[in-house]
C-alpha cells in the first residue's frame, strides 16, 4: 500500500467543546517509524474498540468508511500525545474536515488514488 501525503483533520463545530477546535495531522510516515511496542498497543485499542488493525484502518479511511475516519481521527490526536481510550471518543465523523496537506483532497479519501486500498504498489 503506498502511503498518503500527511492530512490534516479538525472535528466539526458541535465537537468542539469536547475536543477542541484544532488541526490534527495524521502522517502514515511518521506512524511506520514509531517503536513497535507503541504500535502493538495502538493496535490493541484499534482492534478492541473497532475490530481493525493499523493497516485496516489505513485502509478503511481510504475506502471512505466511517470507522476508517474514526479511527484516523484518533490516531491523529493519539500521535499529537492526546491519550485517550478510543472506545470512549465519540465524535460526529461526518462534519469533520480532513485536507491533505499537500494542498490536495483528502475527502472523500478514495479520491486521492486510482489504485484501491489493498493493492500493493512498489
Amino acid at each position: 500500500m503506498r502511503l498518503l501525503p500527511p492530512i490534516r483533520l479538525r472535528l466539526g463545530e458541535p465537537d468542539w467543546e469536547r475536543y477542541g477546535d484544532q488541526w490534527w495531522t495524521f502522517d502514515e510516515a511518521d506512524l511506520t517509524r514509531m517503536p513497535a511496542r507503541q504500535l502493538v498497543e495502538i493496535e490493541r485499542e484499534l482492534k478492541g474498540a473497532l475490530g481493525l488493525t493499523i493497516l485496516g484502518a489505513m485502509a478503511s479511511y481510504r475506502a471512505g468508511e466511517i470507522t476508517g475516519t474514526l479511527a484516523l481521527l484518533w490516531l491523529a490526536r493519539r500521535m499529537s500525545g492526546v491519550v485517550e481510550p478510543l472506545a470512549e471518543f465519540e465524535p460526529l465523523v461526518m462534519l469533520a474536515d480532513a485536507e491533505l496537506l499537500d494542498g490536495g483532497d483528502a475527502d472523500p479519501p478514495a479520491s486521492t488514488s486510482s489504485a484501491s486500498p489493498t493493492s500493493e504498489e512498489g
